[in-house]
């Protein structure tokens, strides 16, 4: 009996030490996980997820399947502060992986968790903080069941511990407080069998460099992996048609029509001066006006409009140029749009004064 009662002693402490390490983790790590809400067109409360910062600046990480439809997103941290989502950075359909900037005006240091470069061992213990149907800063842990490889996500981990809608984009974290996945869907045809893209999958993110949302028609997978949506590149009126798009500024073209020396910093006169806007796609731009909506930077955002510009191109071109005049210094958003309103890419170029 008296083994027995060793025994049982010896778990009790061992569980008692695990929860203070999880306690003391949890106080480093949950600071830098955060609710997401995005919003339609309309500006109706579309979905909610949950992300997490990578980086003292404001970098973040979350699911793919996230932000799609979202025409704006706004994030709430632990400390019940708000901010938006100023810039989409990379992303993969295919990991169902997205890493995103929030606006930082006041230059704020954000709480981060470190990624791990490590694949952890079957057995191990983990946790995730999530807000699982809106309940933001849950908790749930467990341990890895296994580490797989899928044919789309690449690198799996399979884990105990539970989640539901809402914790899509969650750290899943080790014991050593690093964040080794990014939970992002269950099965539902069993028990218990929940699944974290690796964050080693982030050498596979495609880079944007714009706030550019994933479309909702052609999106990735969602949380419950017992759906089969399909995307698709191939509608014109979709965001996805021009992913690999890209607006580009500069002086001269060759003898193709193609930038040469291509940048984002160009003086003007006294009497203004104009640059080329170069607009290219992977495929024929499939409309037959561009759309230029064209934004100054004022207090740290881009929120002074200068003016809405139209020109004309045919269907058929992948890649076309038009000449656009500044006439006054300033940092500078120009986005063009397809003649059914279809975002296709966004440029950003500072203008000085000659010197």
């Amino acid at each position: 009996m008296k083994y027995l009662y060793a025994a049982f002693l010896t778990m009790a402490c061992a569980f008692e030490t695990y929860a203070q390490d999880l306690s003391q983790i949890l106080e480093k790590v949950s600071p830098a996980v955060f609710k997401i809400t995005t919003y339609d067109a309309a500006n109706k409360e579309l979905a909610l997820g949950t992300g997490f910062f990578i980086t003292s600046t404001g970098t973040a990480l979350t699911n793919y399947h996230v932000l799609k439809g979202a025409t704006k997103v706004k994030i709430k941290t632990a400390d019940n502060k708000t901010y938006l989502v100023d810039n989409v950075v990379s992303w993969s359909k295919e990991s169902d992986m997205l890493k995103f900037t929030v606006t930082n005006e006041l230059n704020e240091t954000f709480p981060f968790i470190k990624l791990s470069g490590t694949t952890p061992k079957a057995g191990e213990r983990i946790f995730t903080v999530g807000s699982p149907l809106g309940l933001d800063k849950t908790v749930s842990d467990g341990i890895v069941s296994s580490v797989r490889m899928d044919d789309a996500y690449g690198e799996t981990i399979q884990v105990t511990a539970p989640i539901s809608q809402g914790n899509s984009g969650s750290p899943l974290v080790n014991m050593q407080g690093e964040a080794i996945g990014v939970m992002t869907y269950y099965l539902q045809s069993g028990q218990n069998l929940n699944f974290a893209v690796s964050v080693k999958n982030m050498n596979v993110l495609e880079p944007v460099q714009a706030l550019k949302f994933p479309s909702a028609e052609n999106a990735t997978k969602s949380l419950d992996k017992t759906s089969n949506n399909i995307d698709s590149y191939s509608e014109p009126n979709s965001t996805l048609y021009y992913a690999n798009s890209s607006v580009k500024f500069c002086t001269l073209l060759d003898a193709s029509q193609q930038p040469q020396n291509a940048n984002t910093l160009f003086y003007i006169g006294s009497d203004g001066s104009w640059v080329y806007v170069f607009v290219k796609n992977e495929k024929p731009l499939a409309t037959s006006e561009l759309i230029v909506d064209v934004f100054r930077k004022r207090n740290g955002a881009y929120d002074e409009f200068v003016e809405t510009k139209r020109f004309t191109v045919e269907p058929p071109w992948y890649d076309t140029h038009f000449k656009y005049s500044f006439f006054q210094a300033g940092d500078y958003k120009v986005s063009v749009y397809t003649a059914d309103e279809a975002w296709i890419n966004t440029g950003y170029v500072n203008i000085q004064a000659s010197r």
